[in-house]
C-alpha cells in the first residue's frame, strides 16, 4: 500500500450516502408529479381512483352497514366460465359429430363406388376372358393350320426332291444315249465310208460285201433304235422337268401359305398374351377395389360405432348443460335478489345515516360493487354495474348533497358507459335517463362545460329529429343566457322541427338585436 493512498470510506457512511441519494430522487419525482398534476388528463379510471381516495378519506374508517356480497357474483362468474367451457365443448363435439357423419357418408360412398368399380371390372373381366377364349381357339386353329401347312411343305419338298432325282436320272440317260448315238454314228459313218471303196475293190467277195452291207444296215437300224430311245428319254426328261416345275410351284405356294399361317399364328399368340396380361392386370385391380371396398366399409362401421358413442356422450353433456343452466338461472335469481336487497338496504341506511362518514362509506361500497360489475365480460352485468353507479350518484346528489362528487361519478362511471346502458338493438331510453341524471348533477354543481357536454350527448343519443331539436333549443337558450351568442345562434340554426323552428327564429332575432346593441347579459363563469 502506497503512502499517498486514501483509505476506503467505512461501510456505514457509504450506505447513508446511497439512502440520501434515493431520498433526493424520490423528492424530485414527487415535486415533478405535483407540478404536472393539474395538466394530467383525467381519464375515467383515474377519476375512479380519485373518487375512492376521496371517499376513503371522508369515511373516517367507518365500516359500511350494508356490504355487497361478492361471493355470489364470483360463484356466478365461475359458473359462467364453466358453462362457457361446457358450451364450447358441446359445440366442438357437435362439430366433430358433423365432421364424423360426413366422413362416414364419404366412406360409405367411396365403398359403394369401389364396389361398383369392382362390378364393372368383373364384367369387363368376363368379356376379356371370353375374348381370350376365342383368341385361344383361334390361336389353336391357326397353330393346327400352321402345322398342317408345314406337313404339306415337307411332303412337297420330298416330292420335289424325288422329281429332281427323276430329272437327273432322265438327264443322265439322255446324255448316255446321246454319247452312245454319237459313237454309233461315228462307227456307221466310218463303215459307210469304208464300204464304198470296198465295193469297188475286187479283193472282197460278194458274200463279204453282203455281210458288210448287212452289218452296216444292222448298225443303221441300231442307230435308229438308239435315236428312238434318245427321243423317248428326252420326252421323259421334258415330262420330268415339267413335273418338277409344277411341284416347285406347288412347293412355293405351300411355303407362302406356311409363312402366312405362321404370321397369323404368331399374331394370334401375341394377341392372346396381351389379353391374358390385361386380364391379369384387371384382375389385380378388381381384387384391390374389392379390398378397398371392404376396408372402407369396415372403417365406416368403426366410425359409426364411434359416432354413436360420441352422440351418446354429447347427449349426456347437453343434459349436464341444461342442468347447469338451471342452476345458473337459480344462482342468477339469487344474485339479482341479493343486489336488490343490497340496494334496498343501502337506501334504508342512507335514509337513517347520521353522519357524512357513514354516507360516504355506503357510497364507496356501492361504487366498489359497480367497479366489480363493470369489469365483468357479460354485458348484462356491466349494465347492472352502471345502475349501481347511478344509485351511488343519486345518494351523493340527493342524500349527501355533494354535487361535485355526484358530477365526478357521472364523469367516471355513467358518461363513458352510455353505449352499454341499453341492450343491443333496443332504444336508447336508459342512456337518456343517465344523461338526465348527469344534467341534474352538473346543474346542481353549476358545471357549465359538463352541461354542454351532456346536451351534445343527448343530441347524439336522441331517438328522432324532434327530440334532438328540443335538446338544441334548450342548449341554445342556456348558451345565450351565458352570453355565448354565436354558439347559441349555431344551435338555433340547426333546428328544423316545426315544433321549435318558430321559437328558434324569434330567439335568433332577439339575440342578433342584443349583439347589435352590445347588450350583454350577466355571464356565469364556466367551469
Amino acid at each position: 500500500m502506497s503512502r499517498n493512498a486514501q483509505p476506503p470510506p467505512p461501510p456505514g457512511r457509504r450506505g447513508s450516502r446511497l439512502f440520501l441519494g434515493l431520498l433526493v430522487f424520490a423528492g424530485a419525482a414527487w415535486a415533478l408529479y405535483q407540478l404536472a398534476f393539474p395538466y394530467l388528463e383525467e381519464t375515467p379510471g383515474y377519476l375512479r381512483h380519485r373518487i375512492h381516495n376521496y371517499l376513503k378519506r371522508n369515511a373516517n374508517l367507518v365500516p359500511p352497514k350494508a356490504v355487497y356480497d361478492y361471493d355470489i357474483r364470483q360463484s356466478l362468474a365461475r359458473m359462467d366460465n364453466e358453462l362457457a367451457e361446457l358450451q364450447a365443448e358441446i359445440k366442438r363435439r357437435e362439430t366433430n359429430l358433423v365432421a364424423s357423419q360426413r366422413e362416414i357418408a364419404k366412406l360409405r360412398s367411396e365403398s359403394l363406388a369401389c364396389r361398383d368399380q369392382a362390378r364393372s371390372l368383373r364384367a369387363s373381366l368376363v368379356a376379356l376372358e371370353e375374348t381370350a377364349t376365342n383368341l385361344e381357339r383361334q390361336q389353336n386353329r391357326l397353330a393346327a393350320e400352321y402345322h398342317a401347312a408345314e406337313t404339306v411343305v415337307m411332303e412337297r419338298e420330298t416330292s420335289v426332291a424325288a422329281a429332281r432325282g427323276e430329272v437327273a436320272g432322265a438327264q443322265s440317260l439322255a446324255t448316255a444315249l446321246s454319247n452312245e448315238i454319237a459313237v454309233l454314228q461315228a462307227g456307221y459313218a466310218a463303215h459307210q465310208t469304208n464300204l464304198a471303196p470296198a465295193a469297188q475293190s475286187t479283193n472282197l467277195s460278194k458274200a463279204d460285201l453282203r455281210a458288210r452291207t448287212a452289218e452296216l444296215a444292222a448298225e443303221k437300224k441300231n442307230l435308229a433304235h438308239k435315236e428312238d430311245e434318245l427321243r423317248m428319254a428326252r420326252q421323259k426328261l421334258a415330262r420330268a422337268n415339267e413335273l418338277l416345275a409344277n411341284r416347285e410351284a406347288s412347293l412355293n405356294q405351300a411355303r407362302t401359305k406356311l409363312l402366312a399361317a405362321r404370321t397369323q399364328w404368331r399374331t394370334a399368340r401375341e394377341n392372346l398374351a396381351a389379353k391374358k396380361w390385361e386380364i391379369g392386370l384387371r384382375h389385380s385391380v378388381w381384387l384391390r377395389k374389392l379390398r378397398e371396398s371392404g376396408d372402407k366399409s369396415a372403417l365406416a362401421d368403426a366410425r359409426q360405432k364411434e359416432w354413436e358413442k360420441d352422440k351418446s356422450d354429447l347427449a349426456k353433456r347437453q343434459a349436464e348443460l341444461t342442468q347447469r343452466q338451471k342452476e345458473r338461472a337459480h344462482k342468477e335469481q339469487e344474485a339479482a335478489a341479493q343486489t336488490a336487497a343490497f340496494i334496498k338496504e343501502v337506501r334504508r341506511q342512507m335514509a337513517s345515516a347520521a353522519t357524512y362518514a357513514a354516507m360516504y362509506a355506503l357510497i364507496a361500497e356501492q361504487l366498489r360493487a359497480a367497479d366489480y360489475l363493470l369489469a365483468q365480460p357479460d354485458p348484462a352485468k356491466r349494465r347492472e354495474g352502471i345502475w349501481m353507479a347511478l344509485e351511488a350518484g343519486r345518494h351523493a346528489l340527493e342524500t349527501a348533497e355533494n354535487f361535485r362528487l355526484a358530477g365526478r361519478i357521472c364523469e367516471a362511471y355513467l358518461l363513458p358507459n352510455l353505449k352499454q346502458a341499453d341492450p343491443p338493438g333496443e332504444s336508447r331510453e336508459q342512456a337518456g335517463q343517465l344523461l338526465k341524471f348527469c344534467l341534474e348533477a352538473f346543474h346542481a354543481g353549476d358545471e357549465t362545460n359538463q352541461i354542454v357536454r351532456c346536451h351534445l350527448l343527448q343530441i347524439e343519443f336522441a331517438a328522432d329529429r324532434k327530440q334532438a331539436d328540443a335538446v338544441r333549443y334548450s342548449l341554445a337558450n342556456e348558451l345565450a343566457a351565458l352570453g355565448q351568442y354565436q354558439e347559441a345562434l349555431t344551435f338555433f340554426q340547426q333546428i328544423q322541427s316545426p315544433d321549435y323552428a318558430g321559437s328558434a327564429q324569434l330567439r335568433m332575432n332577439l339575440i342578433k338585436k342584443r349583439m347589435e346593441s352590445n347588450f350583454i347579459l350577466p355571464l356565469k363563469k364556466p367551469r
